[in-house]
């Protein structure tokens, strides 16, 4: 299977099954967009409340699965938009053991790289209580260390994040599907994109532009109307799960359900 046939299943998909993710992840998207409005500016709230959201997006697996296995007469829309949450004591601490280790290890790299130019940042702290003085060239200099550790950083983060979802990205799937959880559930995914990584990365490059695109277009759309901006979000939102979201679901789980039947049929599963 490549990425064609991948999106060929998926427009071959019966246009109601499609409407029917697309009604649960805009919901979901909505509710998340309300929560942020009402937290605000809150660090602690907003803590707490990313904490209690943490499964909240599970139902769009769960309803994306029922969909590729034929299963939508099983389909209960509260039920299933609120899976995230009437299931967070069965979800919750896979969930939290893999932002914990994604957070863990991007904090890692800031700190490393951090380190790196440590005399930079002690410059500028020198400089903002008096005890250095104003330097041209030392200033420069300062310029391009900072510029180094963000382009560093941002090269290093990229590539972390492209390793880790290559590894782990169907990890909450294999939670769905698999009685496995936290680590177990990671390492189920680890094992199920074997063979398939690369096909992996060309269908997650093939929504990249679109997605560069859609964004580029969205931040123009909401500089030449922020006077409306809280409904130009809104609307933004829509439009980019309609157009990017839900294929984009679709499209990992035809590749999910394929690599579990060469999983199955390797034997790894008894």
């Amino acid at each position: 299977m490549n990425v064609r046939d991948i999106k060929d299943k998926v427009n071959s998909l019966n246009s109601n099954s499609k409407m029917l993710l697309f009604k649960v992840m805009l919901v979901l998207v909505l509710i998340i967009s309300l929560k942020d409005e009402l937290v605000g500016s809150s660090a602690v709230l907003a803590l707490l409340c990313s904490v209690l959201f943490l499964t909240f997006n599970h139902g769009s697996i769960v309803c994306s699965l029922k969909i590729l296995n034929n299963r939508e007469e099983e389909f209960d829309f509260p039920k299933e938009i609120f899976v995230g949450f009437t299931r967070i004591k069965e979800l919750f601490s896979t969930y939290l053991v893999y932002n914990v280790i994604q957070y863990a290890v991007t904090c890692f790299m800031l700190i490393v790289i951090a380190m790196l130019t440590i005399g930079d940042f002690v410059y500028l702290l020198e400089l903002y209580v008096g005890t250095t003085t104003y330097s041209v060239d030392t200033l420069d200099s300062l310029i391009s260390s900072f510029i180094v550790f963000f382009i560093l950083f941002g090269f290093l983060w990229m590539a972390f994040l492209t390793y880790w979802e290559l590894n782990f990205g169907f990890t909450f799937f294999a939670l769905e599907r698999y009685d496995v959880k936290g680590i177990a559930a990671m390492k189920r995914s680890k094992q199920l994109l074997e063979g398939y990584k690369m096909i992996y990365l060309k269908l997650l490059l093939s929504f990249l532009l679109k997605i560069v695109g859609f964004v580029f277009i969205s931040a123009i759309i909401a500089t030449m109307l922020s006077s409306l901006a809280s409904i130009v979000s809104i609307l933004i939102s829509i439009a980019l799960v309609y157009f990017v979201s839900v294929d984009m679901m679709l499209c990992r789980t035809v590749l999910f359900e394929e690599m579990c039947i060469s999983f199955h049929e390797k034997g790894a599963v008894e």
